[in-house]
């Protein structure tokens, strides 16, 4: 039986790829009310937020994905990167 948070979460990867990136993060959101931690759905909707300018919400999240897995190279890299260009250092 497929789980609610799991149509959601490919609603949103489908609006993701849609370029639709701010009702991909709405409905990321829903899938984060049902399942807070996890990652891949907090993954697409940092990049989301970082496309439409919501960067602090962006590094929020990022930092959330670190304290659940703190070997996760691509969301270290993207926090890093994230911070410099925000001149968060």
């Amino acid at each position: 039986m497929i789980n609610r948070w799991e149509i959601l979460l490919e609603k949103g990867q489908t609006y993701y790829e849609l370029e639709n990136f701010e009702k991909a993060s709405s409905t990321l959101e829903k899938v984060l009310k049902e399942k807070p931690d996890f990652v891949p759905a907090l993954k697409l909707l940092a990049d989301c937020q970082q496309k439409t300018g919501k960067e602090k919400e962006a590094i929020s999240n990022l930092e959330k994905i670190i304290e659940l897995s703190p070997e996760d190279a691509p969301a270290l890299n993207s926090l890093g990167s994230l911070l410099l260009s925000t001149g968060n250092t």
